[in-house]
């Protein structure tokens, strides 16, 4: 893998779209609490910004139910937070230019799967 996709040499599988979308998975097995896949789309393969939250997203399968998340559903990461949550607070996953970003698919969703004003980039 080469470009984009030399940051998802840590997954297990990985695709281009015929869009030229890249899509990457892996599988999750680190917490005692659940399984799940991971899968980031890079909706513009190998052409920049190559970027969390603007051109990558990531989604989780959660193989397992936890308190907080449901199994058997394909969701963005950070779906269970509330809206506000997503872009405010301590955690470095949020939708953020100073956060690592992996949570703002959820934030797109939960506006409507539209890209409001106050979205950080």
């Amino acid at each position: 893998m080469n470009g984009a996709q030399g940051a998802y040499a840590n997954y297990a599988a990985g695709f281009h779209l015929n869009d030229g979308t890249f899509v990457a998975v892996k599988v999750d097995n680190n917490s005692p609490t659940y399984k799940r896949a991971i899968i980031k789309v890079d909706i513009n393969g190998n052409k920049k910004p190559n970027k969390v939250g603007r051109d990558i997203f990531e989604f989780a399968y959660n193989l397992v139910t936890s308190n907080k998340l449901a199994g058997g559903r394909l969701v963005p990461t950070g779906n269970e937070l509330s809206r506000s949550d997503l872009i405010s607070g301590s955690d470095e996953y949020l939708c953020s230019k100073n956060k690592f970003g992996t949570k703002c698919a959820a934030l797109i969703m939960k506006d409507g799967w539209q890209i409001k004003d106050d979205y950080p980039w």
